[in-house]
């Protein structure tokens, strides 16, 4: 084993316990580990329960057989994904059940999301983080390295409450969405802070949203995001709004007049003026059969500016 493999399991070992001493079993836990660093830190969290020769008598038993020489690729990829198995099936049932649904998030989740989408408590993410299975990011925000995570969602794919927890995450950040103000008919202060850490998690549950067909879902989350698409990425907005419209002709139409306003929002700084224009009109005709006064007269307001810019 390297050296700095050693120093690596010394390191995250005393953090738990600072009397934690090198023996030769620690230098044949790294050797047998492959040196890779993951791995290492997994099996470093167990020392507060396991003592080394304990640890490596479980890990001899979990870990595919290594022979000697060059190691490809595939055989440490296994070599780590059998670490992450093995530190998985060490964990108590409550912490198991937890990471299984924590994979529901994509790129990183705060507390509260935790707690509403997966009934979780703070002590079993803490167990999750102390056994390096969750991270806790600087920011204060939680999330998983992206081999555990792929564990993770292939445990969660398997379980039966999975269709359930995707729904759940999807009416979560609907929710989110909309209490940060950010569509055009929103009343208060936009609140892009609330919705810029969440981005992938947003995607995601746009993703979960059309592969389900629950398309009205899928559209009230891009109107709640129409300021969020025209500021930071416009033409992902076109693509979005193309596909759900087409899909959903039979939509409520006071949303359809929404999605119609909100698609011209991302015409507009996509560099679409026509595009936008002709969306700007559509909107302002379905308002004005809806009897909305302040949206149709909001989208006049638009239709003049585009006007103007045709000079």
């Amino acid at each position: 084993a390297s050296e700095a493999a050693v120093e690596l399991f010394l390191e995250r070992a005393r953090a738990i316990d600072p009397s934690f001493r090198r023996t030769e079993e620690v230098v044949e836990i790294c050797r047998r580990l492959d040196g890779l660093p993951l791995a290492i830190e997994l099996a470093a969290a167990r020392v507060s329960a396991l003592s080394p020769d304990a640890l490596l008598a479980r890990l001899d038993r979990a870990l595919p057989v290594l022979t000697g020489g060059a190691r490809d690729a595939p055989e440490r990829q296994r070599t780590l994904r059998a670490t992450i198995e093995w530190s998985y099936k060490l964990c108590a049932a409550e912490e198991q059940e937890l990471f299984r649904r924590l994979a529901v998030f994509v790129g990183s989740f705060d507390l509260e999301a935790a707690e509403a989408v997966c009934q979780a408590d703070l002590d079993t993410v803490q167990a999750l983080v102390d056994r390096n299975l969750v991270r806790r990011w600087g920011s204060g925000r939680f999330g998983m390295l992206e081999t555990i995570h792929e564990y993770a969602s292939e445990q969660l794919d398997a379980s039966q409450d999975v269709d359930e927890l995707r729904r759940r995450h999807a009416e979560y950040f609907l929710a989110l969405a909309q209490s940060a103000n950010l569509s055009e008919d929103s009343v208060g202060e936009q609140r892009l802070d609330l919705v810029n850490p969440d981005r992938d998690n947003m995607r995601a549950a746009l993703q979960w949203a059309v592969a389900c067909d629950e398309l009205e879902l899928a559209l009230r989350l891009a109107v709640a995001l129409e300021m969020f698409w025209a500021m930071h990425d416009p033409r992902e907005a076109l693509r979005w709004f193309q596909l759900l419209l087409e899909r959903s002709p039979d939509v409520d139409p006071e949303l359809r007049a929404h999605a119609l306003r909100a698609y011209g929002s991302s015409a507009s700084p996509a560099g679409e003026l026509v595009l936008a224009e002709r969306l700007y009109q559509q909107s302002f005709d379905a308002f004005e059969a809806l009897g909305d006064e302040r949206a149709a007269g909001h989208l006049l307001m638009r239709l003049g500016y585009s006007a103007l810019y045709r000079d």
